[in-house]
């Protein structure tokens, strides 16, 4: 998957600078992507004017979503030629709140606003590099008298303050300001500007070690974990004092959403910078890929032990073997110094008869070596039987949750009264932190304030968080959906993939005949839903298994619905390139949507299976496991070599049964299949319809009119809904 995902955003005047937006979509942007993909990187431009009418593209509304995309942009484009843009009539007082940058005697053009909070604004990661590209008035020369009005200035007063503009960006050190002749003309210099800061900002990946790589990607769930975490003062106590005085293991028990990552995730960061010298291993499942399987969990302690103490393990031959490795070298590696490995999540391993019953952990943990786990379901019944100190996390106390709720809105420049903050903290649905954040996230982007007692009363209805999330998703539809399927589409196709999808993907998914779909009609909706989502490891995908599920119900509720979103993502992912993220999908996608034939023909290609096999022990077994996990023997028979089939076929479907190990490892020999195919299918799915720009404010909170296509029935609306 890729290590990173670069943002663009392209700010411009909108009728003079068509030229200069085509370019960078049709050329700039493509050749970007290529070399980004080369460093493992996801390339996304953001431009909110492309593709979209002028009407709705200058209007008041948009520019919330405009600075909100600022802020997520590693990299900011402005071009600028003779016009100055679009004037709004005002700025309202939530806008200009907390960007004293913005303001000014006179209202500037959005482009301006843009440059502005570019320039002054905050920036999510290392500082914003900006680019400025200024086209001569030269140009206007070459320009036919019939369509000089779109490329003049607007008035004498606009041409005044373009010049003061471009003159404040000409004397301002260390912005990167060019003046070009010719659309054709920036062409190269926007690609050579962008890439050396690129190469610069991210290292080649030859120089990024796979363990590294594997854990800033842990680190970066923790990060973006404890972001929101407040309290716990207590359970951070009881965790600093285990890891620094007892020995053994100690489990944090309790429900999913009661805040034991987010617990775990501030325990590391505080213990870290008070103990150094101490060597912390954290492994939060489902941040990663090899995340979720046990035996991958098990290895990554041990390449890290290889290579901090330079042991030299060996190879194992099997499962047992690995597990047995491990419990050796521990207490060798802890002679040495203490030892504190973290693993949170262990409900979420896959294959649950193999993982959960924690066999695969060490039988002893020894002196030195201290093990604290977040456990629930079957995994915190073996904790329990093993004889384990088990602490259980409980809900926020009311306290806590006036903390919560007052530093969420210091974060977001929001205010509530003291009267309705106490109203959402008393709610006891909201001692789980997880729902406690879901709605607060929500209720920050209702925009009718008059009617905000009744979105808190609706929220508060639902009795759980699984029900939250459906008045959640209910509200998505009803504000940015329009005639089109965006949010079941987007969700569906995350939830379908193996690993989640990049920007890139979804957007080339969601798109038509035409091309992607135009930022304009992504970003609104991406920017309401990316506290729901995060990256990980330039994918997006659910924030917790509890959106994913009501993703599941309202949209993927039968079989067939799944066929037809797993062949879909098949279809896409079969015309990519060869490369890992092809590697790591395909074959996944094709087993799940019971395409055995094309299975078949992938796992004959040499090529493939050449490109798999060099992607390493981990991702191997993924890739090329795939069918094993889905299939049974009887879909196993569709693989296997018959007379008259190239050699690398017949061998490989032997592989895939566990009847000859060509070149495999020796722990994964012998894997049967399990699963059986069904048959059949789901109809193809019916064209979807064009999706159109949204008002960035909500939407009608009855809305009416024909149901669109869904796979459940029409829901409520979250704020009047009766019930969860």
């Amino acid at each position: 998957m890729p290590a990173a995902t670069i943002r663009v955003f392209v700010s411009s005047t909108f009728r003079d600078m068509q030229a200069e937006r085509d370019l960078l979509v049709k050329r700039v942007f493509p050749e970007l992507r290529a070399r980004c993909r080369a460093l493992d990187l996801e390339f996304v431009g953001v431009d909110l004017r492309w593709g979209v009418p002028e009407d709705q593209a200058e209007h008041g509304g948009v520019l919330p979503v405009c600075l909100a995309e600022i802020d997520q942009a590693d990299y900011f484009i402005g071009l600028l030629g003779a016009r100055y843009g679009w004037v709004p009539s005002d700025l309202s007082d939530d806008l200009l709140a907390g960007r004293p940058w913005l303001v000014s005697e006179s209202t500037p053009s959005i482009t301006e606003l843009e440059i502005r909070h570019a320039i002054g604004g905050p920036s999510v990661g290392r500082p914003r590099r900006t680019f400025f590209y200024l086209r001569s008035d030269r140009y206007l020369r070459t320009v036919a008298r019939e369509s000089l009005v779109e490329f003049a200035p607007e008035s004498d007063r606009s041409a005044e303050r373009l010049a003061a503009l471009k003159a404040r960006l000409g004397a301002q050190r260390g912005l990167a300001v060019r003046e070009y002749d010719a659309p054709e003309a920036f062409v190269e210099p926007v690609i050579e500007d962008l890439w050396e800061a690129i190469r610069t900002d991210h290292p080649a990946p030859s120089s990024v070690d796979p363990l590294d790589r594997e854990a800033a990607a842990h680190l970066a769930f923790a990060t973006e974990r404890a972001r929101a975490f407040v309290g716990r003062h207590e359970l951070l106590r009881q965790l600093e004092e285990h890891a620094s005085v007892r020995e053994g293991v100690l489990v944090l028990a309790g429900e999913a959403g009661i805040g034991k990552s987010a617990l775990l995730a501030r325990f590391l960061q505080r213990f870290r910078a008070n103990h150094p010298d101490v060597w912390t291993l954290a492994h939060f499942v489902g941040s990663t890929s090899p995340s979720t399987n046990h035996l991958a969990l098990v290895q990554r302690p041990l390449q890290e032990l290889q290579r901090r103490n330079g042991f030299e393990p060996g190879q194992p031959d099997s499962p047992s073997e690995l597990i047995a490795i491990l419990e050796a070298w521990l207490p060798r590696a802890a002679s040495s110094g203490p030892i504190v490995l973290v693993i949170d999540g262990l409900d979420l391993l896959e294959n649950p008869d193999a993982s959960h019953d924690l066999a695969w952990l060490p039988e002893s943990i020894p002196k030195g070596c201290r093990l604290i786990l977040a456990a629930s379901g079957r995994s915190l019944k073996a904790a329990a039987r093993n004889g384990w100190r088990i602490i259980t996390v409980p809900p926020l106390s009311i306290d806590e949750r006036h903390e919560a709720i007052r530093e969420y809105l210091l974060h977001h420049r929001k205010r509530l009264s003291d009267a309705r903050i106490e109203r959402i903290a008393r709610g006891a649905q909201t001692g789980l932190p997880l729902f406690l954040r879901a709605l607060m996230d929500e209720l920050r982007l209702v925009g009718a304030h008059d009617r905000l007692d009744q979105y808190i009363d609706g929220y508060l209805q639902a009795p759980d968080s699984p029900s939250l999330f459906q008045k959640i998703l209910a509200r998505w539809e009803a504000d940015y959906e329009g005639e089109s399927d965006l949010v079941g589409d987007a969700l569906g196709l995350i939830l379908a993939a193996r690993d989640g999808l990049s920007e890139t993907e979804l957007l080339s998914m969601l798109g038509d005949a035409n091309g992607p779909l135009p930022p304009a009609f992504w970003s609104p909706f991406f920017l309401a839903v990316q506290e729901s989502l995060v990256h990980r490891s330039g994918v997006l995908t659910f924030f917790h298994p509890h959106l994913r599920e009501a993703v599941r119900e309202a949209y993927l509720p039968t079989p067939a619905h799944e066929l037809a979103m797993h062949r879909r993502l098949a279809d896409f992912f079969d015309a990519q390139p060869l490369d890992a993220r092809r590697i790591a999908e395909l074959p996944w996608q094709l087993a799940h949507a019971h395409e055995w034939a094309r299975l078949n023909r992938l796992f004959g290609d040499l090529d493939f299976v050449t490109a798999a096999w060099s992607t390493g022990p981990v991702d191997r077994r993924l890739a090329l496991g795939a069918a094993r996990r889905t299939i049974d023997v009887r879909g196993a028979s569709h693989l296997r070599g018959t007379a008259g089939e190239p050699r690398e076929r017949a061998s490989f479907g032997r592989v895939l049964d566990g009847t000859t190990p060509v070149g495999m490892r020796p722990q994964e020999r012998g894997t049967r299949l399990v699963g059986a195919p069904r048959r059949g299918g789901a109809k193809a799915r019916e064209r979807r319809r064009p999706h159109r720009v949204r008002p960035s404010g909500r939407g009608d909170p009855n809305p009416t009119g024909p149901e669109r296509r869904r796979a459940r029935a029409p829901r409520e609306h979250p704020a009047f809904a009766s019930g969860g």
